[in-house]
């Protein structure tokens, strides 16, 4: 966000404003206040007189999710210096919780190599939720050169104390910010309002310097109704919000009152959405009187001033008021509203005005629109903050609510929850087609249960065969993602043609489904490994990592397995460094996969022990091989899998020359030259493919001879194929 515009009626808070062009880099200043206390304005005030550029960070009930906060930092400081275009891009990814995305975020900060501001406004929203913990480790952690400001109605519960006792802290709170006479008689003169010395010593001491009441009780006298013996403001400032905003509606004649309450369902708001909404025609020439008239309420949004929202305060209390007069009014604006957001595409915004509408049943077919694609395309935060929108009938007793929450479960890795979701859709089934366009609620649920496996393999081909008999390729993403759970389950099964073809197939169609058409390239790759075709593994698999890194996937457990096949594929491929990372990613997500599908979890362990094996290391071999085998026990969910975990406990039971696997890891430059040892061609031939010496040649072959334990070219070979390194 830009720095707010500054408005008419604005006093130049001098004193103010020259403490924090004073401050110096490192330092951490707190503004804390009630509403209305003038705390934006003193920081656009600032940022005006300042030459160091601010960052803006406008907090909102979204950022109350620590991921999100990171990724608004990181958008404010993108706007103030040069940084890393890739560092932006990780920090912007979805799927990841912020223990993994704060050290990026502080790195980021580092970036801006200059003297700068970050601004965080709105501070009370975090209260002492996760993301106060993100906004503490800022603090701690900041740069040199920022200087980082705080603003809020309450300080920031983000280890201030510390800071404090360093002499690095300048605190302002209502003390600081409230108006001195003169600054309150400013005010008047710029509203053109006359008022005597009295009143105007009485409006400052009933509102003890509160911008915001010295600004109402200008507007107040300035209507022709006012009395001049009447008090301008009563209460102590606690309750001076609601009095004051009262009394300056009550100025207002009853078309504008009407106008300002209705318009308050909307959190942002032009003159187009406006007149949609409320069902006229001059919405445009209102929101012009009202904010020429001096009221600061109304906050124009940007530069050109066609975008506005209200003061929070108000707008809370205009939406009260709507309530009490006209419910049904106010649950009929919602949902017009909803209808303008979603045909513009802001399903958020839509969701949020269904729900407000009471239409819960509306409301989550909108959360269910685009809940695969969510799920699958690295977006699934996206997806579960739509859902803690609903209410509670709307997610389990609507087959588009409960079919949403078992998309979100499996995007998650939380299979109970999935089930127990499936449950729900059934019983909520009322025939109605779901809102993602299925062709009806047993088509969508036989999907989600394909995903989970639990009627075994035979089981996944009959659901799957179900959604693929109700929509063909170009009818949605439902058509490419039944075709490619089929593909798997083929391959599971041993059927390896058919498998290749219908992988082919779905990856085709699954262009909206990033996750998923990454997947079917991966299962692509362990179809050519099957079938000794090493460099089109290598180029499905590149397929599937370039997939995942475009749109940032690798945090999203149902892609788990790209990690683990690219882990064996780079590893044969002797790209031992991609390997090991590939290694680490895939233990992250096995982590978080529970028990949604012990058949992933079984292959990809499998195929990680196969990647060690090639990379020599058994102990890390035998780690993921005792995970495969426990998980067998548990379901034995194919044969194909089972005879994979029998040839790969062989292995590591004989190890070479029937010894226990203890092989020292070859190099990666003797993974490089182990391949070319197949062929018939000389040493001085294979230095000469590689761009090596004869001697640098001959010493990776007598090194690879001494770790595998045997002494010639030949059984070297021989031995590289048992052990994986070397395909048959």
């Amino acid at each position: 966000m830009r720095a707010p515009v500054l408005g008419p009626a604005v006093v130049p808070r001098s004193g103010l404003v020259k403490d924090l062009l004073d401050t110096e880099p490192g330092e951490v200043v707190v503004i804390t206040a009630p509403a209305g206390y003038g705390k934006t304005t003193t920081m656009a005030l600032w940022d005006d007189a300042d030459s160091r550029p601010f960052a803006w960070v406008n907090l909102d009930h979204l950022d109350r999710d620590p991921a999100h906060l990171v990724r608004h930092v990181a958008a404010a400081v993108r706007r103030v210096g040069d940084v890393d275009v890739e560092l932006l891009r990780y920090l912007e990814g979805p799927g990841r919780s912020s223990d993994l995305l704060v050290p990026g975020l502080l790195e980021l900060l580092e970036q801006v190599h200059r003297p700068w501001v970050l601004v965080v406004d709105d501070c009370q929203i975090l209260d002492r939720l996760p993301s106060a913990d993100v906004l503490a480790e800022v603090v701690a952690g900041r740069p040199a050169d920022v200087v980082v400001a705080l603003v809020g109605r309450t300080a920031p519960a983000v280890g201030l104390a510390r800071v404090r006792m360093t002499g690095r802290l300048l605190e302002r709170g209502p003390a600081q910010l409230a108006l001195s006479a003169d600054e309150a008689r400013e005010v008047f003169a710029e509203l053109d309002v006359a008022i005597d010395e009295d009143r105007l010593a009485d409006v400052v001491e009933r509102s003890e310097g509160w911008v915001g009441g010295v600004h109402l009780a200008a507007l107040a006298l300035r209507e022709p109704s006012s009395r001049p013996d009447a008090p301008v403001l009563t209460g102590r400032h606690r309750l001076v919000a609601d009095y004051l905003v009262e009394q300056v509606l009550a100025t207002l004649d009853p078309d504008t009152t009407a106008f300002l309450e209705e318009s308050s369902v909307l959190d942002r708001m032009n003159a187009d959405v406006l007149d949609e909404v409320l069902g006229r025609h001059d919405s445009g020439t209102v929101l012009r009187r009202i904010e020429a008239s001096g009221n600061l309420f109304l906050v124009p949004l940007d530069e050109e001033r066609r975008w506005y929202r209200f003061h929070h305060l108000l707008g809370d209390l205009l939406r009260a008021r709507l309530d009490d007069r006209a419910p049904g009014r106010a649950r009929s604006l919602h949902a017009r509203a909803a209808g303008v957001a979603e045909r513009v595409g802001d399903l958020d915004t839509a969701v949020r005005h269904a729900v407000a509408s009471g239409d819960g049943r509306r409301a989550a077919a909108m959360v269910q629109r685009d809940a695969v694609e969510l799920a699958w395309g690295g977006r699934g935060d996206v997806l579960r903050r739509r859902l803690d929108w609903l209410d509670e009938p709307a997610r389990t007793r609507t087959a588009d609510g409960a079919l949403a929450e078992a998309w979100s479960a499996l995007a998650w890795g939380d299979g109970a929850a999935a089930r127990a979701a499936l449950v729900a859709a059934a019983a909520a089934d009322d025939g109605t087609p779901p809102g993602d366009g299925t062709a009806s609620v047993p088509v969508a649920i036989a999907l989600v249960q394909a995903l989970l496996g639990d009627d075994g393999l035979d089981g996944i081909v009959r659901n799957t065969e179900i959604v693929r008999a109700s929509a063909g390729p170009l009818q949605g993403p439902w058509w490419g993602l039944a075709t490619g759970v089929q593909g798997t389950a083929m391959s599971h099964m041993g059927r390896w043609p058919e498998a290749r073809r219908l992988l082919r197939e779905a990856a085709v169609a699954l262009g909206n489904l990033p996750g998923a058409q990454a997947v079917c390239h991966a299962h692509l790759a362990l179809v050519d490994l099957e079938a000794g075709d090493r460099a089109a593994a290598l180029g499905h698999s590149d397929d599937a990592r370039r997939i995942a890194d475009r749109h940032d996937l690798r945090d999203l457990v149902p892609v788990l397995i790209l990690y683990a096949v690219d882990a064996l594929v780079a590893a044969r491929a002797g790209l031992a460094e991609r390997a090991w990372e590939d290694i680490r990613v895939a233990r992250r997500s096995l982590a978080r996969l529970g028990e949604v599908s012990p058949r992933t979890g079984i292959s990809a362990h499998i195929l990680l022990a196969r990647a060690h094996l090639v990379l020599q290391d058994g102990s890390g071999a035998r780690a993921e091989a005792r995970s495969a085998a426990r998980l067998y026990r548990d379901a034995p969910v194919s044969e194909e899998l089972g005879r994979q975990l029998a040839e790969l406990e062989r292995v590591l039971a004989t190890g070479p020359s029937g010894s226990k696997l203890a092989v020292t890891p070859l190099t990666e430059a003797e993974l490089r030259v182990l391949p070319h040892l197949t062929t018939h061609l000389s040493l001085r031939q294979i230095a000469t493919v590689l761009h090596l010496s004869r001697n640098t040649v001959k010493t990776h072959c007598v090194a690879i001879y001494r770790k595998l334990g045997v002494s010639s070219r030949d059984d070297a070979v021989a031995e590289s194929r048992r052990l994986g390194l070397l395909d048959d």
